[in-house]
């Protein structure tokens, strides 16, 4: 991944306080280009009205309006985000969250903390990540495949 002193940073999630506090993790790491949104269709208008394409685009699974399963599916199936890491970030510890987020294309699944030095750590992770290692987002094993069908 770049230094953050040259990315841009895409949030979408419907909590003020988790903006915040992802702000608030993302300014200790240095200057990064820091975009929200409230829900999954502002992040539609957010990502059609930026000048530059994100670095990273950081996705709440229950949102309003839209949320991060469509969010994930839409981003997707543009070319223009096939490279770009779609990380989910949420609350949901259900496993059947996660394999769906993978099986829609998510590149890489945190779980939120209520930690904010947490936090920071998993953004400062995030950041000495090798980005050749989740985009493409990893395939889903077959097992996962037909656990999904089933349900």
């Amino acid at each position: 991944m770049a230094q953050p002193n040259n990315v841009t940073i895409v949030l979408a999630d419907d909590d003020e306080d988790d903006r915040f506090f992802f702000r608030e993790a993302l300014e200790e790491l240095g200057k990064v280009n820091f975009v929200a949104a409230e829900d999954g269709v502002q992040l539609m208008d957010v990502l059609a009205k930026l000048d530059e394409q994100p670095d990273a685009i950081f996705i709440d699974i229950n949102m309003p309006r839209k949320d991060g399963y469509e969010c994930v599916k839409e981003l997707r199936k543009n070319p223009k985000y096939l490279n770009t890491p779609l990380i989910v970030y949420s609350t949901s510890k259900n496993p059947r969250d996660v394999d769906a987020m993978y099986l829609n294309g998510a590149s890489l699944y945190i779980q939120k903390s209520n930690s904010i030095e947490h936090l920071k750590d998993t953004i400062k992770g995030f950041f000495e990540m090798d980005i050749n290692d989740i985009v493409p987002p990893p395939k889903p094993s077959k097992e996962i495949f037909l656990y999904m069908i089933k349900k």
